[in-house]
C-alpha cells in the first residue's frame, strides 16, 4: 500500500471513530470507554496532523493540553483533558 492510501485509510478511521465519541459522551456510565477511545484517537490523530497540517498542530494540541500557567478553570481555558480528569460536569441535559 502506498503512503497516500495509508493516509486516506487512517483519516477515514479517525473520522469514523470521532463519531462514536458523540454517541457515548452523554452517557456517564460510558465515561471510561470515552476516555480510552479518545486517548487512542488523539495519539493517532496527532501523528496525522503533524504530517499533514503542521501549521495547525499547536492549535490541535491546545485543545488537549492544560496550560501550565493556568490558575483557574473556566470556559475559556477548559480542555478535553479536564473532562477526562473529572474537572467540570460530565453530564449533559
Amino acid at each position: 500500500m502506498d503512503t497516500k492510501q495509508e493516509i486516506k485509510q487512517e483519516l477515514d478511521y479517525l473520522i469514523k471513530e470521532a463519531h462514536t465519541f458523540f454517541e457515548i459522551c452523554g452517557d456517564s456510565e460510558k465515561f471510561l470507554e470515552f476516555s480510552s477511545k479518545y486517548q487512542n484517537w488523539y495519539s493517532r490523530a496527532i501523528k496525522l496532523i503533524s504530517l499533514l497540517g503542521t501549521d495547525r498542530l499547536e492549535e490541535f494540541r491546545s485543545y488537549y493540553l492544560i496550560a501550565p500557567k493556568r490558575k483557574v478553570t473556566d470556559a475559556g481555558n477548559y480542555v478535553i483533558q479536564d473532562y477526562m480528569k473529572g474537572i467540570g460536569a460530565r453530564t449533559f441535559r
